[in-house]
């Protein structure tokens, strides 16, 4: 037998013989205490993110003995039972602690001294549980080694290849940050459209690097998003910050504060515990540490899909979801649901995956469970959904009467998933224990943190028919009707082709585009009810399930008296996306075939053609490369546009905010004002500032829910004194205003338009300014 440390290189750690894994344990744990101790820069945050994102997983997985899995598998199970083990930790610091006397127990003291301190028993549990797990046999490493030597030079230069991805959106973003030029981050979006050609048409990138260039390519979409600016960038972020800055400043988190964000433990425990291990500003923790987190996300949904269908339509699937501007702007912004969708992709891996014995894969879906509600309420609230929907449908689709519904509507001729007549043990006890164990735990931790917030907001997402949501977050009129299309937001309109008529040419263009893609994945979602057998042979009644369930929401979004469930149409898009992203790859194939039966009837023997064995790929290309070309944001830089009021063709923050001001992006001078004017200013004063200068405040810990803030909405708003005008930078230095019309769209004013601003320049009070930012103030006495 062979055997050595050499001899399991290719493997994953959890296969390691234990005496190498506990070498493995024990080196991490002393370098990190070391690099802690020493606090050597670059080292500390590279060992610190390795150790918290990866080894209490590993350690976990061990004590589990979850062997023999594949290595991708093996990492993402280790990355989520990780952030699980952090969270856990976090929460047992804030509450156990402070029962021991410990005043400020989210600091580095504690949170280290119980971190290594847990992580070291159980690296001694793991010896004693699993050391009687032998080494692989000969024939299973030579397989290991003649698959590597086969492809070594391949996968090489796929991953070098790769690598370039993010190390150009850092280049990029900074060129942009110093001098405003884009040319790098442009070279970006080429390398990654070169990337999908060769892709679809060659055998390059190698199959086995698919996994680490969904990695490299995922992170540098959404770093070319953070890594503009050297502050927060985006909408939410900006409250998110302020909840995970104030509890690194006392020391603790106060549950509660009854606040919506309050109750995300990824922003309350996950981001501070990241801040004090690594020794990192919560800004860099959200512009790069969530990122590189979030990026793992994909490779989990690629596995999900790679085990029901072949590697390429897995890897185009993944690419289809990542390229979306969802993904490389909205999520960007919405750290809380970063986490909360890892978890989520962690979750639909497992319901997949068939080698786990049913206990261990039902523990692991309930924690994993249990970190989607945890991070972010509104998923949280979909999540169970989900579940207990989806779980419905797999115990009908699984039933005699089930299988014979489902045979008579698609007919005898074609054949059904051969996973529905398989005999599973994790069914019918193991979906109730997780649906029963999950909502169990929603509900008790909704109402026992923030006051309650968490419930509020599922309940918002729950009652779909009274609820609508207006551009600042708050709850606004209801839609009064089924099928009410004209009290949509924006982006629901389009997606119907509503203000196809007001569109630019552009915008006319890119809709077109955009109806054939939602026709494909109509397309490939009747393809698969259809004809599933043909479709993907190896399809899981528990994935159709879950996309049978992302149907139905979407479906909800046209047809009920409901703006988005409370969440943005953006966002729910996002979160379906991720699970019916390989109904574009099925659709184009439909088409393909249809495409290539209409030319045999044309041009005889058309099999042998080029065309006929690449028509699949070829119309993807057709389809997707443009589709991404305006996705990227690339056509609306080069055409030098201005936001225009509604959503006319998607732009990028990375490529258009250093002209348009399409996203807040203050400097020091901003955050200077912002602070003291929330330090001087009165209850009885109302703040105003256009849209994005309101987002300065939600930095300072206040939002819409305080009446005290007010956005200037039209040019037509008055004021009301006693209040306060808040100009920053961008106001100042191009003389304009940002307002949002509806939600997402963004329209640039000159400021001397606004009769509020005016009021306040003619008859109010210059009371502070540093050069960038202005401030004015208007008392009743200055009106008469």
């Amino acid at each position: 037998m062979t055997t050595g440390f050499s001899s399991v290189r290719y493997m994953s750690p959890v296969n390691w013989p234990i005496r190498e894994f506990i070498f493995l344990c024990a080196g991490l744990l002393i370098a990190s205490v070391a690099a802690l101790a020493l606090n050597i820069l670059i080292l500390r945050q590279l060992l610190l993110f390795a150790v918290l994102t990866l080894l209490p997983g590993l350690i976990i997985l061990r004590i589990l003995r979850i062997h023999n899995i594949n290595t991708v598998e093996g990492l993402l199970y280790a990355v989520g039972l990780s952030l699980i083990f952090d969270l856990f930790i976090g929460a047992l610091l804030n509450f156990i602690l402070p029962l021991f006397k410990v005043g400020n127990p989210i600091t580095i003291v504690p949170a280290t001294t119980l971190f290594f301190s847990i992580t070291a028993i159980l690296t001694i549990i793991v010896f004693f549980v699993d050391r009687a797990y032998g080494k692989l046999t000969e024939s299973q490493n030579a397989t290991y080694n003649k698959a590597d030597n086969n492809n070594f030079w391949v996968t090489s230069n796929s991953c070098l290849l790769a690598s370039l991805l993010p190390l150009l959106a850092v280049l990029g973003t900074s060129l942009v940050n110093r001098y405003e030029n884009t040319i790098i981050l442009f070279a970006l979006i080429v390398l990654i459209m070169a990337i999908i050609i060769l892709a679809c048409l060659t055998r390059f990138p190698a199959r086995s690097s698919y996994p680490y260039m969904l990695f490299m390519m995922a992170t540098a979409l959404i770093l070319q998003t953070t890594l503009i600016s050297s502050n927060i960038i985006g909408t939410d972020s900006h409250l998110e910050y302020y909840h995970a800055n104030i509890v690194i400043e006392k020391g603790y988190w106060d549950a509660t504060v009854p606040a919506l964000i309050n109750s995300c433990m990824s922003i309350t425990i996950l981001a501070p515990i990241y801040s004090i291990f690594l020794n990192l500003d919560v800004i860099w923790v959200h512009k790069i540490v969530f990122p590189l987190l979030f990026a793992v996300a994909p490779i989990a949904l690629y596995r999900s899909i790679r085990i029901q269908m072949g590697p390429k339509a897995a890897f185009i699937s993944c690419v289809f979801f990542v390229t979306m501007p969802m993904f490389t702007m909205d999520m960007a912004q919405l750290n809380r649901q970063q986490i909360s969708e890892l978890f989520f992709c962690l979750v639909i891996l497992l319901l997949v995956d068939r080698k786990m014995s049913p206990s261990v894969k039902t523990l692991l879906i309930v924690l994993f469970g249990m970190g989607v509600v945890v991070s972010y309420y509104g998923l949280g609230t979909g999540f169970i959904g989900y579940l207990i929907f989806s779980s419905i449908l797999v115990i009908f689709l699984r039933s005699r009467w089930g299988i014979a519904c489902w045979q008579f509507v698609i007919g005898r001729g074609n054949a059904l998933p051969e996973d529905i007549r398989t005999k599973q043990k994790f069914l019918v006890l193991s979906l109730l224990i997780t649906c029963i164990l999950s909502t169990l735990f929603m509900v008790i931790y909704y109402r026992s943190v923030a006051g309650g917030s968490g419930m509020a907001g599922s309940i918002i997402a729950i009652h779909t028919a009274n609820v609508t949501v207006t551009q600042t977050g708050q709850i606004g009129q209801p839609a009064t009707s089924l099928f009410n299309l004209g009290n949509k937001e924006p982006l629901t309109q389009t997606a119907v082709g509503f203000d196809f008529t007001i569109a630019s040419t552009l915008g006319k263009t890119w809709r077109i585009f955009q109806y054939c893609i939602q026709l494909i994945l109509v397309i490939g979602l009747l393809a698969l009810i259809f004809r599933p057998g043909k479709t993907i042979p190896k399809l899981k009644i528990e994935y159709l399930s879950l996309i049978i369930v992302s149907c139905l929401i979407l479906l909800g979004l046209f047809i009920l008296p409901t703006s988005s469930y409370g969440l943005g149409t953006s966002r729910v898009f996002q979160i379906t996306l991720l699970l019916i992203s390989p109904m574009f790859v099925l659709g184009v194939k439909m088409v393909g075939q249809a495409v290539n039966a209409i030319w045999s009837l044309i041009i005889p023997r058309v099999k042998s053609s080029l065309f006929a064995s690449q028509a699949t790929s070829l119309l993807i290309l057709v389809i997707f490369i443009p589709y991404y070309f305006f996705n990227s944001g690339v056509v609306f830089e080069l055409s030098r546009l201005q936001p225009a009021g509604f959503i006319d063709i998607p732009y990028a923050i990375s490529l258009s905010n250093y002209r348009t001001y399409l996203v807040p992006d203050f400097n020091k001078a901003d955050i200077i004002s912002g602070r003291w004017l929330i330090n001087t200013a009165s209850p009885q004063y109302t703040i105003m500032a256009d849209y994005n200068g309101t987002k300065l405040f939600s930095q300072q810990g206040t939002n819409y829910s305080q009446q005290s803030i007010r956005a200037l909405l039209s040019p037509t708003d008055t004021v009301t004194p006693p209040a306060y005008l808040c100009l920053i930078s961008q106001n100042t230095s191009k003389e304009i205003l940002c307002v949002s019309p509806s939600y997402a769209a963004r329209q640039l004013l000159p400021l001397h338009d606004f009769n509020a601003v005016n009021t306040f320049l003619q008859k109010g009070n210059f009371v502070y300014s540093n050069n960038y930012a202005k401030i004015f103030g208007l008392e009743e006495q200055d009106l008469k």
